[in-house]
């Protein structure tokens, strides 16, 4: 599990930080740059992690119950649970995401499903 250093940075310099950061990755323009970004310094269970709460956040969105979530993600109640009230208290920046999500998977659907007609 990744660790955070005790030591106090400045606030100055960590609102800075985190301003410079979060540009960065605003101004990826691709899936592949973004993930390349990604790639280059967190590690492969920090990208297993961040894969797993979004698709708990999508797994909660369609309805599904925790107990299918757990099942299928392989994630405790308690991850469920955090992800969850995270979205419910100040996750509104996940809902743009989550709704282009549904929208790809329904124009997904709808496409797989024309050749049916």
């Amino acid at each position: 599990m990744s660790k955070v250093s005790k030591k106090l940075m400045d606030k100055d310099i960590e609102e800075r930080m985190y301003e410079v950061f979060w540009n960065s990755i605003g101004g990826l323009k691709t899936p592949h740059e973004t993930r390349k970004f990604f790639n280059s310094f967190i590690s492969d269970v920090e990208h297993i992690m961040l894969a797993k709460r979004f698709g708990i956040a999508l797994m909660l969105t369609k309805g599904y119950t925790y107990r299918d979530i757990e099942d299928t993600l392989k994630v405790s109640t308690a991850t469920i649970m955090s992800v969850a009230a995270r979205h419910k208290v100040g996750g509104r920046g996940l809902t743009p995401a989550l709704k282009q999500t549904l929208k790809e998977e329904k124009i997904s659907d709808f496409l797989d499903n024309i050749e049916e007609w």
